[in-house]
Formats: C-alpha cells, sequence, structure tokens
C-alpha cells in the first residue's frame, strides 16, 4: 500500500474514533449536568416545602396608590392658533413611499399538545382555541387552607413529572407572544380550566409561575388562599404587601388581613413585567374604524378585538409602559396602509403637522372620569375601540405613528395637569423645545387643537414636564 495513502487512512480512523469518543463523552457529560440539575431542583422543592409548612407570619396589605387624575379641562381649547413659520422646512429629509412589512404573515397555527400527555383539554384564550396537554396528576386538589396544606400540595405536584407540562406552557406563551402578565393570565385560564375551587386555582397558579420562573406567594385570608404577584413597574388601585423590600400585589382580593411567609422559591425568580417586545399574536377577531381626513379622502382602520379584551385585563399601570406597547400586526398593516401614503413626499414638519391634524380632528373628547368614571389610559390600539379619548391616550398613538410612520425619536411630556409629546427632527425647527439627554425635541400637543410642531398649549409654556422615555 502506498505509505501516503496508508497514513492518511490511519490518520481519518484515529479522527473518527477521537470524534467518536469526544461525542461519546459529551454526551456523558449532558447527562451527568442533567442528573445535576434534577437532584438541584428536588432538594429545592423539598426544601421549600418544607418551609412552607412552618408558621406563617401576619402582614397587613397597604392601600394601592391611586392613579394620578389630572384635573383635565371639560373641554379642549377651541381656540386656532396661528401655525408657526417654518422657512426652512423643505430642506429637512422628504417622508419616502417605503411601506415596510406590508406583506401579512401566515396566520399563526393552532397549537397542538404535545402526544407525551395522557389527556388534553381544549380551551379559548382571548378567541383563541388552545389543546393544553396534561397528566392526570396535575389535578391536585389542597388539602387544607393551611401551611400545612399549601405545602403538602408543592410536595405532591413536585413528585410528578411536572416539568413536561411546565414547558407545555412555555411554549404556548412563546407561540401567542406574550409578555410576563400575558403568561400569568395563561396561567389563570389553565388553572380555572382544571378546577373549580378558587383555591385549588390559587395553588396551581402559585406552583406554575414559580416553576415559570416568576416571583409570586400565596397569603392565608378568611380561609381562602389569595396570590400574591410583585411587579417590576408600579400598578395603581390594587393593594399590596410590603415584603424585603418588595411590593407584592394582592390579586382578587379585598381583604387588609393575611398570614404569609417571607422566603421566595428561587433568588432567580422575577418579578412580572408590562412591558413587551413583540406584538400578540393570538386570533384576529377584525373590527373596523372608519375616518374622513381633512383632504376628504376616507381611511379605514381595522384592530383585533381579541386584543381589546386581552389588553382590558391588565392592570393600571405606569404611563411609560402604555408610550412603549406594541401594536398587533393587523393594526399595524392597517395604518402603514392607510397613513402612510398621505404623507409621501412631505416634509418631516409637513408631515408631522398631518399627524397632528389627524389626532386634533378625528378623535372625539372625553376624559376618562367622564367616560369611566375613573383614570383610565389607553394602549395605541384603544383609540380606534373607545368612542372618545383624552390627552394621554391621543399622546400615546400619536408617539406610535410618528415612530412606526416616520422613523423619528419621540417622548413623551407629563406635566402636572397635561400629557404630550416632543419629536426630534432632523434639522433646525422653530418652536418650543425640550431638552433632554442633550437632544433638543420639538413640542407637539397631540390634545391642543389647531397646534403646529413646535406649539404648546399656553398654560403649560412655563412649566416642567416629566420626560417619559419612549424606545
Amino acid at each position: 500500500m502506498n505509505t501516503k495513502i496508508y497514513l492518511s487512512a490511519c490518520l481519518i480512523l484515529s479522527v473518527y474514533f477521537f470524534k467518536a469518543q469526544t461525542n461519546k463523552e459529551f454526551e456523558e457529560y449532558k447527562k451527568n449536568e442533567a442528573k445535576a440539575f434534577q437532584d438541584y431542583k428536588e432538594k429545592e422543592n423539598k426544601e421549600f416545602a418544607n418551609f412552607l409548612k412552618q408558621r406563617w407570619a401576619p402582614f397587613t396589605s397597604k392601600k394601592g396608590q391611586p392613579a394620578p387624575i389630572n384635573p383635565k379641562p371639560l373641554v379642549i381649547p377651541t381656540n386656532v392658533p396661528k401655525p408657526i413659520d417654518q422657512p426652512n422646512k423643505d430642506n429637512l429629509p422628504l417622508v419616502k413611499p417605503e411601506l415596510k412589512g406590508l406583506e401579512f404573515k401566515p396566520a399563526p397555527q393552532p397549537f397542538v399538545a404535545s402526544d407525551k400527555f395522557e389527556s388534553k383539554k381544549a380551551i379559548v384564550f382571548y378567541g383563541t382555541p388552545l389543546s393544553i396537554g396534561y397528566n392526570p396528576f396535575i389535578l391536585q386538589h389542597v388539602s387544607s387552607i393551611s401551611e400545612d396544606g399549601l405545602g403538602n400540595y408543592w410536595d405532591l405536584m413536585c413528585s410528578k413529572n411536572y416539568s413536561t407540562f411546565v414547558n407545555e406552557i412555555e411554549a404556548i406563551s412563546v407561540s401567542l407572544s406574550l409578555n410576563d402578565w400575558g403568561k400569568y393570565l395563561l396561567v389563570k385560564k389553565i388553572s380555572e380550566q382544571f378546577h373549580q375551587n378558587k383555591n385549588d386555582q390559587v395553588c396551581l397558579q402559585f406552583f406554575i409561575l414559580n416553576q415559570l420562573g416568576f416571583d409570586s406567594k400565596v397569603a392565608k385570608a378568611d380561609d381562602n388562599f389569595v396570590l400574591l404577584l410583585p411587579t417590576e413597574e408600579l400598578i395603581y388601585g390594587i393593594s399590596f404587601i410590603p415584603i424585603n423590600g418588595k411590593k407584592y400585589y394582592v390579586i382578587n382580593s379585598n381583604g387588609s388581613s393575611f398570614y404569609t411567609f417571607n422566603k421566595s422559591f428561587s433568588s432567580k425568580n422575577k418579578s412580572i413585567s408590562f412591558n413587551s417586545n413583540k406584538a400578540l399574536t393570538i386570533n384576529d377577531d377584525i373590527k373596523q374604524k372608519v375616518f374622513t381626513l381633512k383632504n376628504g379622502k376616507t381611511i379605514i382602520i381595522d384592530y383585533n378585538a381579541n386584543a381589546i379584551n386581552y389588553l382590558n385585563d391588565f392592570p393600571q399601570a405606569e404611563l411609560s409602559v402604555f408610550f412603549n406597547y406594541p401594536v398587533t400586526e393587523i393594526t399595524e398593516m392597517s395604518i402603514l396602509r392607510e397613513l402612510k401614503p398621505q404623507l409621501v413626499g412631505l416634509s418631516e414638519i409637513d408631515a408631522v403637522n398631518f399627524l397632528l391634524s389627524f389626532l386634533h380632528s378625528s378623535f372625539e373628547y372625553k376624559t376618562d372620569d367622564q367616560q369611566f368614571g375613573r383614570e383610565k389610559w389607553f394602549y395605541p390600539e384603544h383609540l380606534f375601540f373607545y368612542p372618545f379619548s383624552d390627552c394621554e391616550d391621543r399622546s400615546i398613538l400619536f408617539a406610535y405613528l410618528v415612530k412606526s410612520l416616520l422613523n423619528l425619536e419621540v417622548i413623551g411630556l407629563n406635566y402636572e395637569n397635561h400629557v404630550s409629546t416632543a419629536v426630534l427632527f432632523n434639522g433646525d425647527v422653530k418652536g418650543d423645545k425640550i431638552v433632554y439627554k442633550n437632544k433638543s425635541y420639538l413640542a407637539c400637543d397631540p390634545t391642543y387643537i389647531g397646534a403646529s410642531v413646535g406649539m404648546t398649549m399656553p398654560q403649560f409654556i412655563n412649566a416642567t414636564p416629566k420626560v417619559i422615555d419612549i424606545k
């Protein structure tokens, strides 16, 4: 045999056997790591179950901070200011005709339960049919409303292969693009389908949320269990129990005296956030709102009624959440399709003035107190559903339109009795400026009827607003 061929063959065989040995060692390593992790989880669960059985301490909840109620005018200003002359506006970039993302994506496929489960249960989550796979062990009942009752429940749940069920819920959450609060709503819906008893529902929610990586606790109140959830953002109008420097909001209870514990299942578990970087992908129930523009053209904006119902089950979080929340694809598509062509060829100033005029003339004004009897801030899509809106709502939608249609930076302006916005232009523009992070933003008020770029409502000209950062 040729020596070179022989050496090459030996080298190939050596590499093959080396790889085979390496792969075998790697698989063995993975198996050992998986077992070590499983042993750790079992130990963690056992320790927590034993902790739950210890005597809980009394706590008194504190009243949740009410949503700030700004005494807005019952009727918005009717005087029409003289537009600011912008002699250099044509030197600013013109709006280009690109209509990004106008190709509709395929409808989301219905989630089908894994074959790993013995049983399946059909549920409907905000108009979206789901098939949830489960094994009978998940139907555990809490034996008593006590420390031992919850500790024993945790023990029973951990004695089975619960991780497959938890992974199923995580997979559904990903398929629907749910944020943290959306995952809680999904877990709540599932618990209500599996149990009629409220205490069993709370125990299942408590167990699943912790296994999903969320910090949650259970409290006793009047012979019932109550779920406690901490949140990343401030929420209004819900009482809370302060534990170890965190606010644990009391979910679905009006009581004030509770017994609970101060330890968390895992130090790695996080608080619930209301922010989202992905648009919701639940099934569409398409409704429409028709607008007649000042130029006489008619546009039709689509929105998903299922998404409205979903958002209505969110608590009142801080204002920055609303300014940064994404709209569903069906609404984004129709906004791009209907409004973008109206802006093509305009300068940045004229395009923003067009959007201001759209907000001024297309939405009827009423304060939240007039419409709901309480403060209620809107996510962008809410304005296409509800018949009336006020300054926060219009500013939230206007900020979204400027970002999505013109790709300009926007900030929210939170005055003591008013909410507005300011826009960063690509050039020198006249008007009232707000300097933020070394950038000069121009006042743009979607509630000040007739006002153009650079105009502030007279009563707020000398006021200093809190800036809301919009990502």
